[in-house]
């Protein structure tokens, strides 16, 4: 089994890519997902919510949108947040990384390398895309706000630093379709076989 890590910033191209895996049966950890469920469904992450913005947890259930503005007043309670999740993210990917035993898995994390768990993974793919082409897809597509797009932009390392420490770069500035073309060589290198599926 090979472990493969996808990574890049924000609106960088991470979810086509994570789908195109998924449409080709190539299992992903997608951490945004798992960092959902916690928040829905782990006690201890909903109790730490509570304790740092008590305004989010209403009626035993985390309000986002709420978190989100308590954050963005106070950005060191993210940090908080983030110790108690990491915990629990670890422990999900360990779980999933147990449960297959062949082929490629594909963990899918914006912050593969600020966590350090990337060193769970025996290749790394970094998408790569310009600041202005990826503020354009979440202001413009997303309906992100600037602010947000920035805060979590500048969370996460430079492009310059998440290309040194990758095995293989995806350059992301053009159509979705280019770049898919780009994933699948990769996957041959990976000793991916058979045809693709582009659904």
């Amino acid at each position: 089994m090979k472990v493969v890590g996808l990574t890049g910033l924000i609106a960088s191209g991470k979810t086509v890519v994570a789908e195109f895996l998924h449409s080709n049966n190539i299992p992903v950890f997608e951490a945004d997902k798992a960092i959902r469920m916690l928040y829905a469904e782990n006690q201890e992450v909903i109790s730490s919510v509570a304790k740092v913005c008590p305004s989010a947890f209403v009626d035993g259930v985390i309000d986002r949108k709420v978190l989100r503005k308590c954050i963005f007043s106070n950005k060191s309670l993210l940090s908080e947040l983030e110790i108690v999740t990491l915990k629990f993210v670890r422990e999900l990917l360990l779980d999933f990384i147990s449960s297959t035993v062949e082929g490629l898995l594909v963990i899918e994390m914006p912050l593969l390398f600020e966590s350090k768990l990337y060193k769970y993974c025996d290749y790394i793919i970094s998408i790569v895309s310009d600041k202005s082409i990826r503020e354009h897809r979440a202001v413009n597509m997303r309906n992100m706000s600037l602010d947000l797009f920035n805060f979590l932009n500048d969370r996460q390392i430079g492009d310059d630093e998440r290309i040194a420490k990758s095995d293989f770069v995806l350059f992301n500035n053009e159509t979705e379709d280019l770049l898919i073309e780009s994933v699948k060589k990769i996957l041959q290198e990976l000793g991916k076989d058979g045809c693709f599926n582009n659904d």
